[in-house]
């Protein structure tokens, strides 16, 4: 099951994962006032680091997902604490921190 988790806001992935029939996403959520107007704000923690693998995990365990067969795509080193937490993770066109833990760690590693 295919799931987008992104530090991005949710109205700009709400579009993608709509033309990928993509239904579950885990982003950063705004803030909206009363008037139903974005504030700026974040509405909660930004999605990424440690908060991102937890809500990642509490997902899995909503959807019974099995981590440790679950493959997570990312470009950056932000993501290190969700690449560390599923069986198959994968650095996509990585920065070089990220690079060089793929490498030490004999992830698989895609570059352009």
């Amino acid at each position: 099951m295919p799931v987008i988790l992104s530090a991005s806001l949710r109205h700009l992935i709400e579009p993608l994962a709509a033309d990928l029939g993509i239904t579950h996403i885990l982003s950063t959520e705004l803030e909206v006032d009363d008037r139903g107007l974005f504030t700026g704000y974040a509405a909660g923690p930004v999605c990424v680091g440690q908060y991102k693998a937890d809500q990642a995990a509490r997902l899995a365990q909503k959807l019974n997902i099995d981590l440790a067969a679950s493959y997570v795509y990312s470009d950056h080193h932000a993501d290190m604490q969700l690449l560390n937490a599923v069986g198959h993770p994968v650095a996509v066109s990585p920065t070089p921190r990220l690079r060089e833990t793929a490498q030490r760690r004999h992830w698989k590693i895609f570059s352009r």
